[in-house]
C-alpha cells in the first residue's frame, strides 16, 4: 500500500537532524557575522588614515595634535560604525589613530602601518594616549628606553642608597605627582624602601622599568589615586600601598607575588583603597592573606594569568565581586560568596572543575 506522507517518528527524525545541524551551524554563523563586523570596521579605521594623510597633506603644518573624529570633525570620512575616535599627527605627520564603535577598538601607533583590532566594551580607554595599554595590557609605568613625555621628578627629593640601588626617604617639600626616576647620580634605581613614601601628601605614583621590590609600608598613608607600576616589579611587601585612593589597577606581568601576613591581620598589600576593578598580570604566582581587604571590587580579571597558584585568607574580603575571571588555580580562599552561584559571571577562563575553591562566606 503507498503511503502519501511522513509517519510522526519519521517527522521527529527530521526535526531532531535539523536541531543537530542549527546547534552545530549557529556558532559558526555567528563567527562569520562578528568577523565581519571586525573587518568593516579595520577598513573604516584604514579609510580614516587614508583621509588624514590626505588631510594632513592639504593642511601640513596648520594642524593641531588631536582631532575628534565625532564631534566637530573636519577631516572626511566614511563614518561606518564608529562612536568615537581620535586621530593625532606627530610633528613628522606620521598618524596614531584610536577609534571605537561600541565593542571593538582599533589603534594604530605613529610608527606603524598596520591596524589592530581589540575586544574593549569601554570608550574611555580606547583613546590615543592609552594605545599601549589597549595593545598591552600587562604593561604599565614607563620605560626607561622610551619615556616620551613623561618627566621624572629631580632627583634632589630623593633619599637614596646607591649600594643597594634603593630609595630609603623623600622630602616633604617634594612633588605629590611622583614620577620616579630610572637613575639617580647614575646608578639605577631597582628597590623602593620600607616607608620610603609614607604619609608623604602622595597623590600619584608613575614608576620606570628598573623598579623590581617595592618594600613594606612604602606608600602607606598617602592619597594615591592614580598607579602606574614599573614593568619589572617582581614583588609588592605587606602594607606597600595601604590606606590610599586607588581606584583602578594594572599588575604587570613581571610581578609574581603581592605579600599578606598571615599570622596578623592588617598587613595587606593594597589593604583600604576605593579599588573597583584590578586586572592581573601573566606572571603573578601569589596573592597574600589581606591583599585587597576592605576595597570595594567589583571585577577581578585572572585571565592572563596562567601561573596563579594560591589566593591567601581573607584577600578580597569586604569586597562585592560579582564578576570574576578565573583560569589555572590550585587553591582559592574567597570571603563574601557561599558558591560559584554567587557571582554573575565567572569569565570565559571558568571550566568548573577547580576542586580547591573555598568559599568562606561573609
Amino acid at each position: 500500500m503507498r503511503r502519501n506522507g511522513f509517519t510522526l517518528i519519521e517527522l521527529l527524525a527530521v526535526i531532531v537532524i535539523l536541531s543537530i545541524v542549527a546547534l552545530m551551524s549557529t556558532p559558526l554563523i555567528l563567527n562569520m557575522i562578528e568577523n565581519v563586523r571586525k573587518n568593516a570596521f579595520l577598513n573604516t579605521g584604514y579609510g580614516i588614515v587614508s583621509a588624514g594623510e590626505y588631510y594632513y597633506s592639504t593642511k601640513g603644518d596648520t594642524l593641531r595634535d588631536v582631532y575628534n573624529l565625532v564631534e566637530g570633525n573636519v577631516i572626511p570620512y566614511k563614518k561606518g560604525t564608529l562612536q568615537a575616535g581620535q586621530l593625532k599627527y606627530n610633528a613628522q605627520g606620521k598618524i596614531a589613530l584610536a577609534i571605537w564603535d561600541g565593542k571593538y577598538c582599533v589603534v594604530k601607533k605613529y610608527e606603524d602601518d598596520k591596524l589592530i583590532i581589540v575586544s574593549n566594551e569601554e570608550v574611555e580607554n580606547c583613546v590615543i594616549e592609552k594605545i599601549d595599554k589597549v595593545l598591552n595590557p600587562g604593561v604599565t609605568g614607563y620605560l626607561c628606553s622610551k619615556p616620551g613625555d613623561i618627566v621624572p621628578t629631580p632627583e634632589e627629593y630623593f633619599t637614596f642608597n646607591q649600594t643597594t640601588k634603593t630609595i630609603t626617604g623623600y622630602s616633604n617639600e617634594g612633588p605629590k605627582d611622583l614620577v620616579i626616576p630610572c637613575t639617580i647620580g647614575g646608578i639605577d634605581v631597582e628597590n623602593i624602601g620600607s616607608s620610603a613614601f609614607k604619609a608623604k601628601g602622595i597623590t600619584s605614583v608613575i614608576m620606570p622599568d628598573t623598579i623590581k621590590t617595592i618594600g613594606y609600608s612604602a606608600f602607606e598613608n598617602n592619597q594615591i589615586t592614580e598607579l602606574q607600576l614599573g614593568n619589572s616589579v617582581e614583588m609588592i611587601r605587606q602594607k606597600a600601598f595601604k590606606n590610599n585612593q586607588i581606584t583602578e589597577l594594572v599588575i604587570p606581568d613581571s610581578v609574581k607575588t603581592i605579600e599578606g601576613l598571615y599570622t596578623t591581620r592588617g598587613y595587606g598589600a593594597f589593604q583600604t583603597n576605593q579599588l573597583t576593578r584590578v586586572t592581573f598580570g601573566s606572571g603573578i604566582e601569589s596573592i597574600g592573606d589581606d591583599a585587597f581587604v576592605g576595597n570595594k571590587i567589583t571585577e577581578v580579571d585572572f585571565s592572563r594569568s596562567t601561573n596563579l597558584r594560591e589566593i591567601k585568607s581573607f584577600a578580597f574580603q569586604n569586597s562585592l565581586i560579582m564578576d570574576l575571571n578565573l583560569s589555572n588555580l590550585t587553591q582559592i580562599n574567597i570571603l563574601g560568596k557561599t558558591s560559584a552561584s554567587q557571582f554573575t559571571s565567572l569569565g570565559s577562563g571558568w571550566n568548573g572543575t577547580c576542586n580547591n575553591i573555598i568559599y568562606l562566606g561573609n
